[in-house]
């Protein structure tokens, strides 16, 4: 018969654990390229690869937005221009209502007692 799980668990945990394995470098470039020569040139796969990566990445950054800097569609314009703004406009009001003359009043006064019919 099998021992307990936990019998399993405390016999793993106290044997020693294998050293893990070193981490390789890279390997170096033949020696017939340029330290700085670009990967995709070696490869046509890389470049159709790389190619079409950025592709996909322009056509997210179209979809999030993230390049129409310029994009009027919702554009905030700041307070202190929104304000300039009202007070041309007001001004502009001022000046049209003066320059109408003055509009007569739509109820005439109401005639004195002793001119009325009695």
């Amino acid at each position: 018969m099998s021992d307990p799980p936990w019998k399993d668990a405390l016999r793993r945990a106290k044997s020693p654990t294998p050293a893990p394995a070193p981490i390789r470098a890279a390997p170096s470039p033949s020696r017939g390229s340029s330290p700085g020569a670009d990967p995709a040139a070696l490869s046509p796969n890389l470049a159709r690869l790389m190619a079409e990566r950025q592709a996909l990445e322009s056509r997210m950054a179209q979809l999030t937005g993230q390049d129409g800097l310029g994009d009027p569609r919702y554009a905030v314009t700041p307070l202190d221009q929104r304000r300039a703004e009202l007070e041309r406009w007001g001004a502009g009001r001022d000046a049209a209502r003066a320059t109408v003359a003055p509009r007569p009043d739509p109820h005439p006064p109401a005639l004195p007692p002793a001119l009325r019919g009695t």
